[in-house]
């Protein structure tokens, strides 16, 4: 008699250090075509979680070990589409804000990156650009200016293989050698490639037409393969699974800014000694930096042509703060106190505080400078 029962063949679980219960939000996923037919095979089930997604196999209680009713004894990889729902997780993340279509999120288990007892799929303690890969059709078009008459292209697979290779003379055009060179790539199938131009690396491609249409975030690939290393394989060669179940993350960074503060002056007609203070962060404010200091700088001339002179001032934090879903506290502007009010004069403290807590940077508000190395939060406060 068998009796049947599911349990976690393994599952990926999505880490954002902006929110407070460190779950990244509005993220959504399914197996890919193939991969639904694959599943469908070993009687696998995919199950979205609060964090993620799980794969779960049939096991038979009944018999010695309790093994898998189908193992997986041959080489597979199981792959996952990734769709984000919310329009300002660039803004949030530490990656570059010139992150742009058609680059997606890459990710697989064949490269152990374990941190803290966490099992990253991401490169590095964060996902980072080196996990950003250029989805491709089969059919791409290679244009690039060289130095010399001809070049040598290569294509490599994901395990360093090379798929082709071949030297492809240039075009002159206008004094330079232009390569313009179409690769069919239905040959090697559809996966992850990275193209060499004379040994240097020009791209790094996810070749995938029927992805191409989609809007698409991100794939993840998890494979069962010799490749991938014994921390990370949900099941031995055999088709045993691993026990405990293999647990996969992937962590994202919250993004660190350069804060300014633009104070407007509406109850004062000239500037009464404004200054910004920042108190150490206390408890549910572990992100915030210890110390920060605000110096005064020069607002913008368009500021000062819609304000007036005088009437827009500057603080500048001398430091990056991150980015984080609970608000910072206690930073305070101030002004020095008026001498003439007795309340004022016999407070042991020499600041009136006009905003006990001002507004944190809101991530919908984030300018970069020009090329793109600092990013500046810009808070407006009108007193």
């Amino acid at each position: 008699m068998i009796s049947i029962k599911f349990e976690i063949l393994f599952e990926v679980n999505f880490i954002h250090e902006y929110f407070k219960d460190g779950v990244l939000k509005e993220i959504d996923f399914r197996p890919a075509d193939m991969t639904i037919i694959r599943l469908s095979d070993y009687g696998l089930l995919f199950r979205k979680t609060s964090t993620g997604f799980v794969v779960l196999y049939e096991k038979d209680t009944h018999s010695p070990g309790e093994p898998s009713l189908r193992p997986i004894i041959t080489d597979e990889k199981f792959s996952f589409e990734v769709y984000a729902g919310d329009p300002w997780f660039p803004n949030y993340t530490a990656l570059p804000l010139d992150h742009k279509s058609p680059d997606i999120f890459y990710f697989d288990n064949l490269n152990e990156n374990i941190s803290s007892s966490l099992k990253l799929l991401n490169n590095g303690q964060h996902v980072n650009e080196s996990n950003i890969v250029q989805l491709s059709s089969h059919i791409y078009n290679l244009r690039k200016t060289i130095a010399t008459s001809s070049a040598l292209i290569e294509i490599f697979d994901l395990n360093g293989i090379a798929v082709f290779s071949k030297t492809i003379a240039a075009i002159q055009l206008n004094g330079n050698f232009e390569l313009d060179y179409q690769i069919d790539f239905s040959q090697y199938g559809s996966g992850r490639f990275d193209v060499k131009i004379d040994g240097t690396d020009h791209a790094s491609l996810y070749v995938d037409s029927m992805l191409k249409k989609k809007d698409i975030f991100g794939i993840i690939d998890i494979y069962k393969s010799a490749l991938v290393p014994a921390t990370y394989a949900f099941a031995d060669a055999s088709g045993a699974v691993t026990a405990p179940s293999v647990k996969y993350h992937i962590r994202f960074g919250r993004r660190q800014s350069t804060w300014k503060y633009y104070v407007i002056l509406k109850e004062f007609e000239t500037d009464p000694g404004i200054s910004i203070d920042y108190l150490p962060p206390v408890s549910g404010e572990e992100p915030y930096p210890v110390t920060v200091n605000f110096a005064a700088g020069t607002p913008e001339q368009g500021l000062i042509d819609t304000y007036g002179t005088g009437k827009v001032l500057l603080f500048e934090s001398d430091s990056e703060i991150p980015l984080y879903e609970v608000p910072k506290k206690n930073i305070r502007l101030n002004k020095p106190e008026d001498l003439g009010d007795i309340e004022e004069a016999m407070d042991a403290d020499d600041v009136e505080i006009l905003r006990k807590h001002l507004p944190n940077a809101p991530i919908t508000a984030l300018k970069p400078n020009t090329d793109n190395s600092k990013v500046f939060s810009e808070i407006y406060v009108f007193i």
